[in-house]
């Protein structure tokens, strides 16, 4: 289930939990008196499982902006847009440490979004597999002892409530990759169980 979910949000991207990781540490080896080169430098040191880092060394060592070689993290266009920002105004590691802090909390608000999606595939599961048992078990005993016409219907509109489901959550997810990261907002903060925390996150962004 937790692979499903991962799968069915990230898939092979960088996570925003991975994306505030890096840029969290960052901002404190740049507070710490390191010059950017030398950060990025140690982090390609400590994440060699990855190539970003090297990446992001090499567009450096030819000279790109931090923000053009920071690409390499496939960050949203919000937080882009401000480390582009502070870079050209001044105030780039407070900004890298602040846009760390806004993708931690906007990686806790799609982990509790990820467990609610988990505890839906189970119910749905359970359900498919509640459908299967009573067709292959239950309703054969029940045929032969007489009319089974309520339990058929009983079992048919189960399959079609799950399957509505089903088509619906992907449907959902399939319209909300589609959208800027603006309208999934929208659409997001309209929800009914998570609606209210993800209006939380955005009022954090804002401020911050």
């Amino acid at each position: 289930m937790e692979k499903f979910s991962k799968n069915l949000f990230t898939g092979n991207k960088i996570t925003t939990k991975q994306q505030s990781d890096y840029l969290l540490l960052i901002g404190k080896l740049l507070q710490n008196g390191f010059s950017l080169n030398q950060a990025i430098k140690c982090m390609s040191y400590l994440d060699k499982s990855q190539d970003i880092f090297q990446n992001i060394y090499s567009d450096l060592q030819q000279g790109l902006m931090i923000t053009q070689a920071l690409r390499h993290l496939k960050l949203s266009p919000v937080i882009e847009n401000q480390l582009v920002i502070s870079q050209m105004n001044g105030g780039l590691q407070g900004t890298i440490v602040q846009c760390g802090a806004i993708l931690k909390a906007k990686a806790k608000q799609q982990s509790k979004l990820k467990e609610l999606m988990t505890y839906l595939v189970f119910i749905l599961g359970f359900l498919i597999l509640m459908i299967i048992g009573m067709k292959a078990f239950i309703m054969p005993q029940f045929s032969s002892g007489g009319d089974t016409a309520m339990l058929d219907l009983i079992v048919r509109v189960i399959a079609i409530v799950v399957a509505t489901l089903v088509f619906g959550l992907a449907g959902f997810i399939f319209h909300l990759r589609r959208k800027t990261e603006y309208q999934r907002a929208q659409i997001l903060i309209k929800l009914p169980v998570v609606g209210k925390c993800y209006r939380s996150f955005y009022q954090f962004s804002i401020l911050q």
